[in-house]
């Protein structure tokens, strides 16, 4: 027996305003906006800020800033945009507008009822390369050095690591019990976490001149300076920069890495039992022993061993060197 299957004939679809609703979120249409506005020429970004101050590390070709707000089939825009100088800046307004609300009609079929422009920077067009056949003049040696020495000592620039934490664990555990007792107080409960009823009789009954608050407001003011001081000051570097052919490497040596490699240069001499090196900030002092009554030359033999290792490392400061060469006593 054969049967024949005749084909169901398609449900018919309701009205549009029955088969669902779309909604599309603001983050949408500000990147639609941004993308947008990366088309017009002579139209660009800013970097974000904070009371003037740019927030992180600058980079090339900011993303503009855009808030957006979708209500029902209309999209509010506003944006923070900046254009090239001495481009006309209504003109250029005018066509990122144009842009935007296009873009957003084409891709999400909302109207853009109202796009805010406001030009907060005029840039430079980044000049064109060009090609010469001569070389270009380079910089000083002096000024190379120093611009190498200045981004040594921010790469291996000392942290205040153990002052930072000592201080907010300080803050927390203070913050924490103050926060305690304010709950209990709330809620008709004694804590006890915090002296209250000695800070209340010690405020009502000393005062501004008493010798005790004087003394504890001085140490307070000693402490702040201190740590101001550690923050400030720039302290020991954690390494020693050497000089590197890359001007953009920055390449440094522990400061026990440097005792070891003058330690073995001075040990490999002949003559030389034990020698032992301490470094300062600019100077190398190097101790030696030789078993030998008559030290001789060896003085300028270990100096030599030990500067001409430094100049293989190529520290970027010079380093003074001090040799002292006992032998053995008769």
């Amino acid at each position: 027996m054969t049967t024949d299957l005749v084909p169901t004939p398609p449900t018919a679809l309701g009205p549009p305003e029955t088969r669902g609703h779309t909604e599309i979120a603001d983050r949408v249409l500000e990147r639609i906006a941004v993308r947008a506005v990366t088309e017009v020429d002579q139209a660009g970004g800013v970097p974000r800020r904070l009371l003037g101050v740019p927030l992180g590390r600058a980079k090339a070709g900011p993303d503009p800033q855009v808030t957006a707000h979708v209500d029902g089939h209309l999209a509010t825009v506003a944006m923070t945009v900046s254009v090239a100088y001495p481009a006309p800046i209504r003109q250029v307004s005018r066509c990122v507008r144009e842009r935007v609300a296009a873009r957003i009609g084409e891709l999400t079929g909302l109207d853009a009822c109202e796009v805010d422009i406001d030009v907060a920077r005029l840039t430079h067009p980044a000049a064109p390369r060009t090609t010469v056949d001569h070389e270009a003049p380079s910089a000083p040696p002096q000024a190379v050095d120093r611009q190498r020495r200045r981004a040594a000592i921010r790469a291996f620039r000392p942290r205040r690591t153990l002052p930072a934490v000592l201080i907010a664990a300080l803050l927390a555990a203070v913050a924490l019990l103050a926060t305690i007792q304010v709950v209990a107080s709330l809620i008709n409960r004694d804590a006890q976490v915090l002296p209250v009823t000695w800070l209340t009789r010690a405020g009502h009954d000393l005062r501004w001149d008493d010798p005790a608050v004087l003394a504890a407001a001085a140490a307070i003011l000693a402490v702040g300076v201190l740590l101001v001081t550690l923050a400030l000051a720039p302290g020991r570097p954690r390494m020693i920069a050497l000089r590197s052919e890359d001007p953009q490497t920055t390449v440094g040596i522990t400061r026990a890495g440097l005792r070891h490699c003058l330690t073995a240069a001075v040990g490999g001499l002949d003559g030389i039992d034990r020698a032992h090196v301490r470094l300062r900030r600019r100077r190398v002092r190097v101790n030696a022993d030789s078993p030998l009554h008559d030290v001789g030359d060896l003085p300028q033999r270990v100096r030599q061993a030990v500067t001409g290792r430094l100049d293989e490392l190529s520290p970027m400061r010079p380093l003074h060197v001090r040799t002292t060469v006992r032998g053995r006593e008769e």
